[in-house]
């Protein structure tokens, strides 16, 4: 956090040492545009399982080539989209994360719709924190896969009906009516 430009320079050198790169299974960022490259996504892309984007500033939406960078990640169990508040709409390509466990989504008062081509086939996972702007989960969209659907927080009510229709499909679904949960 607060590191912009991170990976250039004599840390990127770090990356191509393979014990190094190895121990890299976390990351919790809000610099997306230095992480996500071709070259740092490429030398990750074995270790990394979990990746975070903790994003305040102006981010509104995905570069195709960052886009492209993030389908390297073929090892990522968890993503988190965390305090985007400008971010229109998550990444295209979702589904070629095979890997993709759990997804979260939270703050992320712009994002007004869930990836239309479709929610990785491997999703276990699925968490909707004060995002108001999400009206409703995609339809025919959710995977199979889907043990957990966490809808909470200061969510749109139509969206927390949908969630609640879905009990008895999905083990695990959840709509916390608490507000700021």
């Amino acid at each position: 956090m607060r590191t912009p430009k991170f990976f250039t320079g004599s840390e990127l050198l770090l990356l191509h040492d393979e014990e190094r790169r190895s121990a890299v299974s976390s990351l919790y960022t809000d610099d997306p545009a230095g992480v996500l490259t071709l070259s740092i996504c490429s030398l990750l892309s074995s270790s990394l399982t979990k990746l975070s984007f903790h994003v305040y500033e102006e981010l509104e939406r995905f570069t195709e080539e960052q886009e492209e960078a993030l389908h390297l990640l073929n090892s990522l169990h968890e993503l988190g989209f965390l305090h985007c508040m400008k971010l229109q709409r998550l990444p295209a390509g979702l589904t070629k994360l095979t890997n993709l466990k759990r997804l979260q989504i939270w703050r992320c008062p712009a994002i007004q719709l869930l990836p239309k081509d479709r929610l990785p086939s491997s999703l276990q996972e699925l968490e909707i924190y004060g995002c108001p702007a999400i009206k409703s989960l995609p339809k025919d969209a959710l995977p199979s896969s889907l043990r957990e659907l966490h809808v909470y927080g200061d969510n749109n009510e139509e969206l927390k009906r949908q969630c609640r229709k879905l009990k008895g499909t999905i083990p695990i679904v959840a709509d916390y009516r608490a507000k700021g949960y």
